[in-house]
């Protein structure tokens, strides 16, 4: 009997020993991930995590959110288009997930309008980077957006942030980084690109040619969503450089879909794409940097402005 109570007892040794390390690890993990979502993934406005946080978890009434690409991050001075504008702009940011963030936007209790970037790349294929949303993954619309890309450990407090640690680091140190200009979510590269280097880029795109290619079904669904809501919708084309828009085979196919948005009562497109700018507004062929934003901006403000679109600013 003696023997066979010393063989149980060496057995159960293993789990005296492991049962308070996996507890450690788990208490460990529990602690650390507000720790970093709050210290990291959220302490940049300006990175889309953060981004994400405030469109899931926040009202804001009276804002006029902007919503797209990172050609929204980087064209859209919020101030400057009304006070209560806000950047939600995500790098990588195509019709997939726009549509998930403007659902999300139309279902709060809001009546002003939202502002829709537009690319004319819109139904392309992208891949926004993961960590602008993980921190959101328990929300219902952001599993089913990125459901073929979530791993099992991205639902598990800490470990869901393995992969994408170095994203949080540059994003909160961003925050006190030259170079850049920051406002209201929006992030804008404050230098033009040098001349050499941006007559490299217009080279290499006249010698290339891009097309809008056809979706069918997502672009109806697109148009269905719009249709959906009785809010007033801006759809907005952000400049582009010339050499991108000469590059195009068929702009004739683009401002069809414009038409079509546009069709709609409650949709505006305004499309200044073709806005006059110099090289010195551009960071490459199809973003502007801080000035050339400036300008974009204040132009955009005096379209919305004549339309009578934004809301009237209390005093």
């Amino acid at each position: 009997m003696a023997e066979i109570s010393s063989t149980s007892s060496s057995d159960r040794m293993p789990w005296r020993f492991l049962l308070p390390v996996l507890a450690g690890i788990v208490l460990g993990c529990a602690v650390l991930d507000p720790l970093i979502t709050h210290g990291l993934a959220w302490s940049n406005p300006s990175f889309g995590a953060a981004k994400v946080h405030r469109l899931f978890t926040e009202l804001h009434p009276d804002e006029v959110a902007i919503i797209g690409s990172s050609r929204a991050d980087g064209s859209y001075v919020p101030e400057l288009i009304h006070p209560a504008a806000w950047n939600y702009g995500i790098e990588e940011t195509g019709y997939d997930v726009t549509r998930m963030i403007l659902g999300q936007e139309l279902a709060k209790p809001k009546l002003g309008p939202v502002i829709i970037n537009f690319d004319h790349t819109f139904f392309s294929p992208y891949q926004p980077s993961i960590a602008h949303f993980i921190p959101e993954v328990r929300q219902a619309a952001v599993a089913e957006c990125f459901a073929q890309r979530l791993h099992w450990y991205n639902h598990v407090p800490t470990l869901r942030y393995f992969g994408v640690m170095d994203e949080y680091v540059k994003a909160f140190l961003s925050k006190y980084a030259s170079g850049t200009v920051q406002s209201n979510g929006g992030i804008f590269v404050n230098n033009a690109a040098p001349p050499e280097e941006l007559a490299g880029m217009v080279q290499r795109r006249n010698a290339t040619r891009h097309a809008w290619i056809p979706h069918p079904k997502e672009e109806q669904a697109w148009i269905d969503l719009l249709a959906s809501t009785k809010r007033t919708l801006v759809v907005v084309v952000a400049p582009y450089h010339p050499a991108y828009l000469q590059a195009e085979t068929n702009p004739a196919a683009v401002q069809e879909y414009l038409g079509r948005m546009e069709a709609l009562p409650h949709v505006h497109v305004v499309d200044l794409s073709a806005m006059p700018l110099p090289d010195s507004c551009f960071q490459n062929t199809t973003h502007v940097n801080w000035a050339g934003a400036v300008r974009f901006s204040k132009e955009l403000r005096s379209h919305l402005n004549a339309l009578e679109l934004l809301p009237i600013v209390q005093e």
